[in-house]
């Protein structure tokens, strides 16, 4: 799954920028082994990018400023996902959050945690669905 998510992503965003919709397309080697490939504005992340860490994990997504900003795919080399929006390098916003035990959040995010509605699914079927803070259930809702 974890490849296949990477493909996908990697494939929107090459089919994305060949179209010439997004800019020049710029192509940075870190000297720690992180690699990212997109657009530049005044020396930083700005546009779409797909920045490659050299511990496998990779972020395809939106950039402004020289951090994620705006819609993104988050793809921990662990087989975590998140699928989302961004603010500031946090996840914020709604998204979707994919455990690598095949538990999934879907909902509201502030300041990087579940903030506001969001349903927890477990793998095995259990759902906890409510108002969360901190990543912390606060109030539950039927289900």
């Amino acid at each position: 799954m974890k490849n296949l998510l990477t493909i996908t992503a990697l494939s929107i965003l090459l089919v994305s920028l060949a179209s010439g919709v997004y800019g020049q397309v710029e192509t940075i080697n870190y000297p720690n082994g992180d690699v990212y490939v997109g657009e530049l504005r005044y020396a930083q992340r700005n546009g779409q990018g797909t920045y490659t860490f050299a511990n496998g994990d990779v972020y395809v997504g939106d950039y402004s400023g020289g951090q994620y900003n705006g819609q993104g795919t988050f793809i921990f080399a662990s087989g975590i996902v998140y699928v989302g929006e961004w603010r500031d390098n946090q996840r914020n916003g709604q998204g979707t959050y994919i455990f690598d035990n095949g538990d999934v959040y879907v909902g509201e995010y502030r300041e990087g945690q579940p903030n506001g509605q969001g349903t927890l699914t477990f793998a095995d079927g259990r759902v906890l669905s409510g108002i969360w803070r901190d990543n912390e259930l606060i109030t539950e809702s039927d289900n």
